[in-house]
């Protein structure tokens, strides 16, 4: 009988240890306990930097100039825009305005050259007429208080981008002695658009 004890105790450890030995396998032949999948990191969303944005404001160009610089290309600016070169816009061979078939046409085509659409209207109705479906040129003088280059001007800074610029004219022999007053604005992308032109007499 101890001899069947012995027996049946010698099957139970071997049959243990086999089942030790059975675990152990499949613990090592099992998959790997996969590990913890790390996300990539993504970018943020951190704004571009400046001037690499293509949505990035275009700096005013009046900003970088002194106001010695400006009041030069006003005159400039002047010069062309109160001269019959400014407000009188090209004809074709029979002289109707090339571009414009009606007066809001053309002064649309001044206010583009520069002026205020009040001041393109006003030139609009001093220079031009409709004639059946086309625009023509009213032969007359131009307008009065032209900016003369050659005679002094005084040009006051009215606010940020506006400046007022004021000549005499006393020795006008057409008009007669007055004095012409411009307002004059810087625009953002810096060009300059004259707001209004008005004449007094001296």
């Amino acid at each position: 009988m101890f001899k069947t004890k012995r027996v049946y105790w010698l099957h139970v450890a071997a049959a243990a240890g086999l089942a030790l030995m059975l675990t152990g396998c499949s613990q090592q032949t099992a998959q790997p306990t996969p590990t913890k999948q790390v996300p990539t990191p993504t970018q943020p969303n951190v704004p571009k930097e400046s001037g690499t944005s293509s949505e990035t404001p275009t700096p005013t160009p009046s900003v970088d100039k002194t106001d010695d610089e400006i009041q030069v290309e006003i005159k400039e600016k002047l010069n062309r825009l109160t001269h019959t070169q400014g407000y009188i816009l090209p004809t074709d061979s029979s002289q109707q305005v090339v571009g414009a078939t009606t007066l809001a046409e053309v002064s649309e085509l001044l206010r583009k050259k520069g002026y205020s659409s009040d001041l393109a209207h006003k030139l609009t109705a001093s220079f031009y007429q409709e004639q059946g479906s086309a625009v023509t040129i009213i032969a007359k003088d131009g307008y009065v208080g032209a900016f003369d280059p050659a005679l002094d001007a005084v040009l006051a800074r009215k606010n940020k981008y506006s400046w007022t610029v004021t000549q005499k004219h006393p020795d006008d022999a057409l008009y007669g002695p007055h004095t012409a007053t411009y307002e004059v604005e810087v625009l953002k992308d810096g060009s300059y658009r004259l707001n209004s032109w008005s004449v007094s007499s001296l």
